[in-house]
């Protein structure tokens, strides 16, 4: 992980505090999970105004968490000025000190399209040119390795290449940077990698989360006054799933018949919101499970695609990534 670039898309083309607090204390959440997994670098895309002075408030919590304020960012004077901190934080096991890097980059264009400006100024970068903003490829990917640091690169890769009896080689490279971990400024990561990770992308190709979808449930708010709360669903069993054992399988994409139903029933609202309504059969083919967030979840992403909860059930689960 240490050798993953994350890119994160943001826009906060909005003048409501609530809500602009609510999007900085999201993304505050979503970098620590990136930090949590030893992410090497992190770099935030903006574009509005505001954009920038969020970011730092985000940069200054995270160097707050890990009692690194001696090294605190400048108040921002220019909404366009890229601006970098660096995390020392020590691993796991107590043993190795790793340095991992926080980045905000401003991006051009008419604010639309932020994502896919993040997108076109990495790719700008990574062949070594200036970005459509006048940008240097060390804004987006970070400082060079040093000379010594590119021959240790080039002499593991070549180790690894010869111990794997594979064909796979790796360029000589000024940075170290071998994988990207693209996402919304608000998806918390949760995963447990796996070798098939590695030999996916490896290969070539893209790793996709699986989005369960929460909805609101009384159980969750306990100790609040329940004369209060929205209609929940008509009881059913909620399985507790536990992430070291258990697994949802995924049942592939025409298990989404939550959202199909709904359709034809011309249902006004989300898909899951008929959850609600006495007449909803369809959503009694859905299981609800509560997984690491301690919410109750639809065993099913946004898009009403299912999965099956197994208790005890990881490393199991059929592969139907491929069928889509």
């Amino acid at each position: 992980m240490q050798t993953t670039l994350a890119v994160i898309p943001f826009g906060a083309n909005t003048e409501n505090q609530v809500y602009l607090r609510t999007l900085q204390e999201a993304m505050a959440a979503t970098i620590a999970s990136l930090l949590q997994y030893g992410i090497g670098r992190v770099v935030v895309v903006g574009h509005f105004v505001t954009d920038s002075i969020l970011v730092q408030n985000v940069f200054l919590q995270l160097q707050v968490l890990y009692d690194q304020t001696d090294n605190v960012i400048d108040e921002i004077k220019n909404s366009t000025l890229p601006f970098q901190v660096d995390l020392k934080r020590q691993l796991d096991d107590g043993g190795e000190t790793i340095v991992q890097q926080l980045a905000f980059v401003h991006t051009t264009g008419d604010g639309k399209l932020v994502p896919k400006e993040s997108l076109r100024g990495l790719q700008q970068a990574l062949q070594g040119k200036v970005d459509s903003n006048g940008q240097e490829p060390e804004i987006w990917l970070g400082p060079k390795l040093s000379t010594k640091q590119q021959q240790q690169q080039q002499q593991q890769q070549q180790q690894s290449t010869s111990d794997d009896n594979n064909d796979h080689h790796y360029p000589w490279k000024a940075w170290k940077w071998e994988y990207i971990y693209f996402t919304e400024p608000d998806q918390i990561v949760n995963a447990r990698f796996t070798p098939s990770f590695l030999e996916a992308m490896d290969e070539g190709g893209i790793v996709m989360p699986h989005r369960l979808q929460p909805i609101p449930h009384r159980s969750d708010f306990s100790g609040l006054s329940k004369s209060n709360l929205a209609p929940f669903p008509r009881p059913k069993r909620i399985l507790s799933m536990d992430p070291e054992l258990d697994a949802c399988c995924d049942l592939g994409y025409e298990s989404n018949t939550g959202i199909i139903e709904s359709m034809k029933a011309n249902y006004p609202g989300i898909w899951w919101g008929c959850f609600y309504d006495d007449g909803a059969k369809h959503m009694q083919d859905y299981d609800l499970i509560r997984v690491t967030t301690g919410v109750v979840h639809i065993a099913a992403d946004g898009h009403a695609r299912k999965c099956r909860p197994v208790k005890g059930g990881r490393g199991t689960c059929i592969d139907v990534t491929k069928v889509v």
